[in-house]
């Protein structure tokens, strides 16, 4: 399998930053100025202090097991000012959730990218996003995986297997994998995060455990019942 390379994603600006979105690519040059073209398309949604900042530079990690091999360099990319009101909920926002063809541990290999906070003007009288928000993002993500052709991608790191009946022998490492994003889910509902230091980071791990999160003070699981976007082809028909 490829190796792949991982892209930090900065958020800062707001209350309880930073945060960070990860991001795969089996070529991250490539990658880094699509992505600043999905946020700079979604910047309407973000408050005004929201500021986002992809870095040019990185890791790259045996798809295999998910150690560290080597590094990437890539071109400067422009820093991403939210334009949207001024007022925001550091707790909420919208989560794209990336979707793959591959099937992993009996499981569908998924992605996710929190996009918290977004400004107080997405949300209807009853809290949920507004469809103009929806639209937006969809375009967003549909011309991002479009864009990449193949070349972003969800992974999986390696993790242990469940324990054979008896225990009769120790638990075997289940294969770690990784998969192009081809699709991405949409519900009307904004997601709510939940962390120690009270706001919600945005490390969306692509294609690992949802939820999982990583503050200035170590791990903390969310609370992520619902997303934004709507998948483009029925990968599941």
């Amino acid at each position: 399998m490829a190796d792949l390379d991982r892209i930090r994603v900065a958020w800062s600006g707001f209350i309880g930053a930073p945060g960070v979105s990860t991001f795969y690519a089996t070529d991250a040059a490539v990658l880094i100025p699509q992505l600043r073209t999905f946020f700079d398309a979604i910047k309407s949604g973000l408050p005004l202090i929201v500021k986002i900042d992809i870095d040019n530079f990185g890791d790259t990690l045996n798809s295999d097991n998910g150690e560290l091999i080597g590094s990437w360099v890539g071109a400067v990319q422009a820093q991403v000012v939210g334009t949207g009101a001024a007022a925001y909920s550091s707790l909420s926002g919208s989560l794209v959730q990336w979707k793959s063809d591959t099937v992993l541990s009996g499981r569908r290999l998924r992605g996710h990218t929190f996009l918290v906070p977004l400004a107080t003007g997405c949300y209807d009288a009853s809290g949920q996003l507004l469809a103009a928000v929806r639209v937006t993002e969809l375009a967003a993500a549909a011309a991002l995986v479009t864009a990449s052709a193949g070349n972003m991608l969800l992974f999986q790191r390696p993790r242990l297997a469940s324990p054979p009946p008896l225990r009769s022998s120790p638990p075997a490492q289940a294969t770690c994998s990784s998969s192009s994003a081809l699709g991405w889910l949409s519900r009307p509902t904004g997601a709510v995060t939940r962390s120690p230091l009270g706001w919600a980071a945005m490390d969306p791990l692509l294609g690992a455990v949802c939820g999982r999160l990583l503050p200035r003070c170590g791990h903390a699981e969310t609370d992520i019942p619902y997303g934004v976007l709507t998948r483009s082809i029925p990968l599941e028909a």
